[in-house]
């Protein structure tokens, strides 16, 4: 059974996520020819806040209700756990909305209407997610991201280009891809039908929020870690410095579209894998397909985006590519310590993943505090791939008894490393005939050292 469940979901999740990828990265230009560096740097910044507190204000209820419904299938205990959280979350969103009305009576908050429109609906519609995937209904939390960004293009090529909205043109369509994603998800897995009064539970809302708040402080860690370097290079630096960061970011999240159609299936596999003997040899094979498939990727995706940033960005963001390794290094990091952390979740230790999470997060934001003035944008980059770094090796020391160390600290990878060092020198050496050798070179190995999923994936038979 779960086999066949992580390549179902494996191949529901790639192909759905992999058109919502392709269109961003197609609008990337769009966006870098009528924003300035300013206003895609306030964009991104706003954003960066939507991620931050979509979380606090859920106390990441999120995970709880997907860990709760993925371990029953009994229908009344579904609609406890939908019912009980769709209360406690609409009760906290209501309030959130009452908070942030009477904060901007006082305070200037930028583009203050379009940004709580896409907080409330990126918030509901996460939540919806979180139930299909719960409900086991993949393709259709795979389709909702389609929908999402085909309604976010649509949008931003109307009021870019023939209303030039700025900044406001994003966010108004932002928020109209979580509007039209959210009624997507509601008629398609019928949530209505699993809320009734009746079915709400204190007690088992109490063991909701004792498994979800330290997943609250986990999550606000990793925010720290993947984004507070934009606030801080913001604050201490300049906007436009962000939006050079974020259009690096941009491409190095081609990585990070891998990680998480892969993150998605590992989390719900490795949660129903537990319940079965043998669940190690299984997380060992996975975790050693995993680096090999991540260290040629980076490998890849390092000329791809040095070329792609030559031809289609626009010169005023053109110094982006400096970043991009960085970037993508940590991403591959971030992914590692991410697939350890849900062996927390396994073992309902959520505490776990926050110690660990903590340790890192210091180290991010003092490190960004004190090298980001000196530094400004490589400081940003490094101290959040060295971050990720130090979170993976720590939870691989605590977490040994899943993943014995033979299989990470082994010849394949010490291979890996010297093929990502000869890459990083060809990236960062000028000319064509360099860039060419580095992207053939890359492409090559890719496709040798995983032909089998690259197989697995173009016949649908993983």
């Amino acid at each position: 059974m779960t086999k066949e469940f992580f390549k179902k979901g494996l191949l529901f999740y790639f192909f759905g996520n992999l058109s919502s990828k392709i269109i961003t990265l197609l609008l990337l230009p769009l966006f870098t020819f009528y924003l300035s560096q300013e206003e895609y740097g306030l964009f991104d910044i706003l954003n960066t806040i939507v991620m931050l507190f979509v979380p606090i204000v859920a106390v990441q209820l999120f995970e709880g209700v997907l860990r709760f419904l993925l371990d029953t299938d009994d229908k009344e205990e579904r609609n406890q756990v939908i019912s009980t959280s769709f209360y406690f979350l609409s009760i906290n969103l209501i309030f959130l909305n009452i908070f942030f009305a009477a904060i901007t009576r006082f305070v200037s908050i930028p583009h203050s209407t379009w940004l709580i429109l896409y907080f409330n609906f990126y918030f509901v519609n996460f939540f919806l997610q979180r139930i299909a995937r719960g409900i086991q209904l993949q393709k259709v939390f795979a389709l909702s991201g389609i929908v999402n960004t085909l309604t976010i293009a649509a949008l931003s090529l109307v009021l870019l280009v023939i209303f030039d909205f700025k900044t406001d043109g994003l966010l108004i369509a932002y928020f109209g891809g979580s509007l039209v994603s959210s009624f997507y998800l509601l008629f398609q897995t019928k949530v209505y039908s699993y809320i009734y009064r009746k079915s709400f539970s204190s007690s088992l809302l109490s063991k909701l929020l004792v498994y979800s708040y330290p997943l609250l402080f986990d999550a606000m860690l990793w925010w720290i870690m993947n984004l507070s370097d934009r606030l801080i290079l913001g604050y201490l630096q300049s906007p436009a410095d962000v939006g050079i960061y974020s259009v690096a970011n941009k491409f190095a999240a081609l990585l990070t579209f891998i990680n998480h159609i892969f993150y998605l299936v590992w989390q719900e596999f490795a949660i129903l894998q537990s319940k079965q003997t043998g669940s190690s040899k299984e997380y060992r094979k996975i975790f050693s397909e995993y680096m090999k498939v991540q260290f040629t990727g980076v490998i890849l995706l390092m000329p791809v985006s040095k070329i792609a940033i030559e031809l289609f960005i626009d010169e005023k963001f053109i110094s982006s590519y400096l970043f991009v390794p960085p970037l993508l290094i940590g991403a591959m990091f971030s992914a590692f310590a991410a697939f350890y952390g849900l062996f927390y979740q396994i073992e309902k230790n959520t505490l776990g993943a926050l110690f660990t999470s903590l340790i890192a997060g210091i180290i991010n934001v003092t490190a960004n505090l004190l090298l980001i003035p000196i530094y400004g944008i490589w400081a940003a980059a490094i101290t959040t791939l060295c971050s990720f770094l130090i979170l993976w090796f720590i939870r691989v020391v605590i977490l040994k008894r899943f993943i014995a160390y033979e299989t990470i600290f082994s010849l394949q990878l010490f291979i890996a490393i010297i093929f990502l060092a000869m890459g990083l020198f060809l990236y960062y050496t000028e000319g064509i005939l360099y860039q060419t050798i580095n992207l053939f070179g890359a492409v090559t190995l890719f496709v040798y050292l995983n032909k089998k999923l690259i197989k697995g994936i173009v016949t649908r038979n993983l």
